[in-house]
C-alpha cells in the first residue's frame, strides 16, 4: 500500500505572525478549506527572519515573533539558496516543487497567483481563502 501524497504548504513569515498579531488562525482555516492532506513547512530563511524580529524594539512584534518562531521550529524545514529575497526563494521553491504557499503578503500573493500556484491567504472578513488547484 502506498503512502498518501500530501500537499506541502510553505508558511511565510507573515502567515506565521498573523495569528499572533491579528488573531486569525491560518492553520485552522487551511484545515477547513483544503481538500487534500497537507504538511506544513517553513524555509530556513523564514526561521532566520523570525529570529531577527524577536529582537525588534517594537514589543508587540517581538512577542508575536517569539510565539511564531516557537511554532515554526516544529515544522519541516526547506532549504533555499540564491542571491535573492526570501519571497523570491519561496516563489522559486513553490514553482519547482509545485507547493502551496500561505501568506498575508499581498505582493507575494499576486506573484504566486500569476504563476498559477496554490496560495492560501486572509480575505476580507478575516476568512482564510485558498486559490489554486488544491482549493475548494
Amino acid at each position: 500500500m502506498s503512502k498518501e501524497k500530501r500537499l506541502l504548504v510553505i508558511l511565510d513569515t507573515s502567515a506565521l505572525l498573523y495569528p499572533f498579531q491579528e488573531g486569525v488562525d491560518f492553520i485552522r482555516g487551511m484545515s477547513k478549506g483544503l481538500q487534500v492532506p497537507y504538511e506544513l513547512a517553513v524555509t530556513q530563511g523564514t526561521i532566520n527572519e523570525l529570529k531577527r524580529l524577536c529582537n525588534s524594539d517594537r514589543p508587540l512584534l517581538a512577542n508575536a515573533s517569539r510565539k511564531a518562531l516557537s511554532f515554526a521550529e516544529r515544522l519541516r524545514r526547506l532549504r533555499t539558496s540564491g542571491d535573492m529575497s526570501e519571497d523570491e526563494r519561496i516563489v522559486k521553491l513553490a514553482k519547482e516543487l509545485d507547493l502551496a504557499v500561505a501568506t498575508a503578503d499581498s505582493a507575494l500573493r499576486r506573484k504566486l497567483r500569476k504563476m498559477g500556484l496554490t496560495v492560501i491567504f486572509v480575505a476580507k472578513g478575516k476568512r482564510i481563502r485558498i486559490e489554486g488547484k488544491a482549493g475548494v
